[in-house]
């Protein structure tokens, strides 16, 4: 005898068959199967969160004179899953005649010299890797006030800001960073500003950070990101950025001034002894001495014990 279960199928198409009175077998339609295709089949869909939008942060209007330079300053724009972020500056639209531009449109901080009056319209775009966002700002120019020192009638050009080179070095060795390519094209004074940006655990402590050779000591294996920004008197420079790459350093020394020994010397070594070896190098300092010392007298204690 078929059992119950065996036998179900066959009354379903029986039933089928039945309901649909001309004989005709039942099909489902097509739009009823999930193919390996269709979008809708669950766990097909294999791409991962993006998390949150960055948020673009262009800092409002400004006010300038025809001539002045205007800092248009995205440091305030974030990304809320802390991604780091890519700038990009555009100039959207400028009074007729203008053939003003934006100086360091891929920097956090950018720069545009008006040269006509009215109003210069820019957008800043940010990107965290997966996603971007926009904000914009006007930059509002005026005539000059006038007066009879020559030098207003000068424009002033933001100066360049040179952090050096990428760098490699290892954990515990100083590093020396040079900003001495930077310069004003106007031949004005420079201020230097360094700052540490990224940093693997602890941030570097920046040792001559207001001059143009700035050092310090990494203290971690790891990228460290270092931020240069110079100042003429009158403007910033968009800021440039240097990389240092810090590997993880070797040493034999165990820390404490001697090295890993094999078995403790003696006439009569204990069996699963150490050795010392007390002319090998890092033995003579004080902290080597005493730990000679220490497992000196231990041997002999255990030996007593021994006898």
């Amino acid at each position: 005898m078929r059992s119950p279960t065996a036998s179900w199928p066959f009354l379903v198409a029986a039933a089928l068959a039945s309901a649909c009175g001309d004989g005709s077998t039942f099909e489902p339609a097509d739009d009823d199967v999930a193919t390996e295709d269709d979008d809708s089949v669950p766990g097909d869909d294999d791409t991962g969160p993006q998390g949150a939008a960055p948020v673009a942060d262009a800092g409002g209007s400004l006010w300038v004179e025809v001539g002045q330079t205007a800092v248009l300053d995205g440091s305030a724009s974030y990304d809320p899953d802390a991604r780091p972020l890519t700038y990009d500056w555009s100039l959207l639209s400028a009074p007729a005649g203008s053939a003003a531009g934006i100086v360091g449109s891929t920097s956090v901080q950018a720069a545009l010299v008006p040269d006509v009056e009215g109003t210069y319209s820019v957008e800043l775009l940010v990107d965290d890797g997966t996603q971007t966002a926009t904000d914009s700002a006007h930059v509002n120019a005026t005539a000059g006030g006038g007066g009879d020192d020559d030098d207003d009638d000068v424009p002033n050009t933001p100066p360049v800001a040179d952090a050096g080179s990428d760098r490699s070095t290892t954990e515990g060795q100083e590093v020396t960073l040079d900003g001495s390519g930077s310069f004003d094209h106007d031949g004005d004074n420079l201020a230097y500003s360094w700052s540490a940006v990224a940093w693997p655990i602890d941030p570097p402590n920046l040792s001559g950070a207001d001059g143009p050779y700035p050092r310090f000591t990494p203290e971690d294996p790891g990228t460290y990101v270092v931020q240069l920004i110079v100042n003429d008197g009158y403007v910033n420079s968009p800021p440039d950025q240097v990389t240092v790459t810090v590997e993880e350093g070797s040493s034999g020394d165990d820390g404490c001034g001697c090295f890993a020994t094999s078995r403790i010397s003696g006439p009569d070594p204990l069996p699963g002894s150490v050795q010392l070896d007390t002319a090998g190098p890092g033995r003579s300092g004080p902290a080597g001495r005493a730990a000679l010392a220490s497992l000196a007298a231990l041997a002999v204690a255990l030996r007593r014990t021994r006898r």
